[in-house]
């Protein structure tokens, strides 16, 4: 069983490895519309990832008081 996941995970590493080859690509990305002066380029992968972990960061940041408020020991009447 340690073999297959460590296959899997070798395949897996491998797809995303060759997506990040593909995607060297320069994007442009324009901070302000219409303001050309103010862009900033760099390689496509790094554009996914970074979005990718803000999208995380910014979910885990929304979900924070609902874990903080579920985590608080609840008080009961009985002594």
């Amino acid at each position: 069983m340690r073999t297959f996941f460590l296959v899997v995970k070798s395949i897996i590493f491998l797809v995303v490895f060759l997506f990040a080859l593909n995607n060297t690509h320069l994007a442009t990305i324009h901070i302000f519309p219409g303001v050309a002066d103010i862009a900033v380029d760099a390689p496509l992968i790094i554009w996914l990832l970074l979005f990718f972990f803000l999208g995380i960061v910014i979910t885990l940041i929304f979900f924070l008081p609902t874990v903080l408020k579920n985590a608080k020991p609840k008080k009961s009447d009985v002594s």
